[in-house]
């Protein structure tokens, strides 16, 4: 669930974004090795995905994205997309109305802004063991922005995706 809250924040911040005509890569940022290291269990590549977002007011602007099974039965993934105008007060506002509808059924998050990124810790209602933990950090540099998140029984603190977000953002082309 807060991953897709992290999806949705990334096309908050494309509104104002012309469309782009080249494959976005997603999966050049970040290798299985790295995402496996920084969460502490084994990362297997699994799908790289290059999308045009075909309706909204983002019509026609290229999503990338990369997943990777972690551990027993969790995964994480890096979404990207150009940065729009918008920044980081939409994005918490968005993440605010998200984080709102999940509260009211019963989840927390932990929430922690840095100075390139918003990240948040998502864990459900007690007694819901089949959702997953989510926590997701969204950030931007060189025109795009770009989105990790991970969704799994075993709870991964804000501290280990983080510097996988700083990883990817430092090569952004």
């Amino acid at each position: 669930m807060a991953a897709i809250v992290f999806a949705l924040g990334l096309i908050v911040l494309s509104a104002t974004a012309a469309p782009a005509e080249t494959k976005m890569q997603a999966c050049s940022l970040l290798t299985a090795a790295e995402v496996g290291d920084a969460l502490g269990m084994p990362a297997r590549q699994t799908k790289e995905t290059d999308v045009e977002v075909s309706s909204g007011p983002y019509k026609g602007e290229r999503m990338g994205g990369c997943m990777w099974g972690v551990g027993d039965d969790g995964m994480a993934s890096l979404n990207m997309i150009r940065a729009g105008k918008s920044g980081r007060d939409a994005v918490n506002a968005m993440l605010d109305k998200s984080a709102g509808a999940l509260k009211a059924q019963g989840w927390t998050e932990e929430r922690k802004e840095f100075t390139n990124a918003i990240c948040s810790f998502a864990t459900p209602p007690s007694g819901e063991a089949s959702l997953p933990i989510s926590t997701g950090c969204i950030g931007a540099a060189n025109g795009m922005a770009v989105s990790i998140g991970t969704m799994g029984r075993k709870p991964v603190p804000i501290e280990k995706v983080k510097p996988l977000l700083d990883k990817a953002l430092s090569r952004v082309k």
